[in-house]
């Protein structure tokens, strides 16, 4: 076709003749009835026209498809109308597993046919007072919280305050609630965010355990409390006490110096207030710098926040008066010795079997220790 030039690539005249999508396809070397071996522009005029319609049947196709989506779901129609509507007649809660809205079923809802209504809460002097136009169902945002001694009304109707079905005397401030709302019996009954249990401030009475920050600090409903650290500014009173796992008792003696676990303490005869220090021997011996205490008193409260022992440990030396504790001596040492301070090491014990030594001694060693070197040995306190 070399021969073809742009001006001449279709023939002028000629007869038009009919062909198949065989034909077409197969290029245009296979198009007969045009002049020499050339299409027509008739032909030409009818192939495109042919694809023209195609393009046209498309567009049609497809602006059908968008006209019956719009149709099937009218933008418009997706309103807060439609929303009250499909709420109100059970539509959109028929299957809704609705323990999670204060336990209520679907059947308690689906009567609200006024609207899931907005309410403003404003508070005049102990007064929530809820405006809006809901018949029984709303929400609202409070800004304060309610507590004992404050009344809620609903347009003017004072009302009986409930979370989750239980008569409550607080509702913590600060969260939007939703709420159900009976006119006739003038009660309201909250449920969402804050209306969890709170402690009362006088009467009433909780039901199962009780946590403290974890679950590992509670009461349980026999009454036991587990608690990791507990601390009375008032008296403690009891039939019992079970289960301390060490081993004296101890009290807070004024330190006259620096001590440490395991050191025989006594009375600083050479100062002229009452402090103790490491004894030697011949010392008033009163016990031992003890870190086993099952029980510690004395010493001075501290302020709130702080912690009694840690308040105390600077300016008080914890000593075991009564029990077992841990004692530093040196030398060999067998069971029922007495234990006195040494005369070179203070604070240090060696074991002496002379009942007559027992006056100086701090007590008596209730295990046998070979070692020859400062360590701690088990001694019952006391002569």
């Amino acid at each position: 076709m070399d021969d073809i030039s742009t001006s001449t690539l279709f023939a002028a005249n000629g007869a038009l003749a009919e062909i198949n999508l065989d034909e077409w396809m197969g290029g245009w070397v296979s198009i007969v009835g045009g002049v020499h071996g050339r299409p027509t522009a008739q032909q030409f005029n009818k192939a495109f026209n042919a694809l023209q319609q195609m393009i046209l049947a498309n567009q049609r196709s497809i602006q059908s498809a968008d006209k019956k989506a719009d149709d099937a779901v009218p933008a418009k129609s997706f309103n807060k109308e439609t929303i009250i509507s499909k709420i109100a007649d059970g539509t959109l809660i028929e299957k809704l597993n609705a323990g999670m809205l204060g336990g209520h079923t679907a059947d308690y809802f689906a009567p609200a046919t006024a609207a899931f209504c907005r309410y403003t809460d404003y508070l005049s002097g102990n007064t929530h007072q809820f405006t809006g136009n809901g018949n029984s169902h709303g929400y609202v945002y409070m800004d304060s919280s309610y507590s004992s001694g404050q009344k809620i009304t609903v347009n003017g109707k004072a009302c009986s305050v409930y979370a989750g079905g239980d008569l409550v005397d607080e509702i913590a401030g600060g969260h939007w609630y939703a709420f159900t709302y009976d006119q006739e019996r003038g009660m309201i009954d909250f449920f969402g965010m804050g209306t969890q249990k709170y402690m009362k401030k006088e009467g009433g009475k909780f039901t199962g355990v009780v946590s403290f920050g974890s679950n590992n600090n509670y009461v349980n409903t026999a009454g036991d409390v587990y608690m990791n650290t507990l601390t009375c500014r008032g008296n403690i009173s009891g039939n019992k006490t079970y289960h301390p796992i060490y081993n004296d008792y101890a009290e807070l003696f004024p330190r006259g110096e620096s001590t440490e676990p395991g050191d025989i303490i006594a009375l600083d005869e050479r100062s002229d207030r009452e402090q103790y220090i490491k004894a030697t021997y011949g010392d008033h011996v009163v016990g031992v710098h003890s870190d086993e205490f099952g029980q510690l008193i004395g010493g001075d409260a501290p302020p709130d926040g702080f912690d009694y022992f840690e308040w105390n440990i600077g300016r008080f030396i914890p000593v075991g008066l009564i029990g077992r504790c841990r004692v530093k001596v040196i030398g060999r040492v067998r069971k029922g010795d007495y234990i006195v301070p040494s005369e070179k090491y203070p604070g240090v014990g060696v074991a002496v079997s002379d009942p007559a030594q027992a006056a100086l001694a701090v007590g008596f060693a209730v295990e046998n220790s070979n070692e020859s070197g400062i360590r701690r040995v088990r001694v019952r306190l006391g002569r």
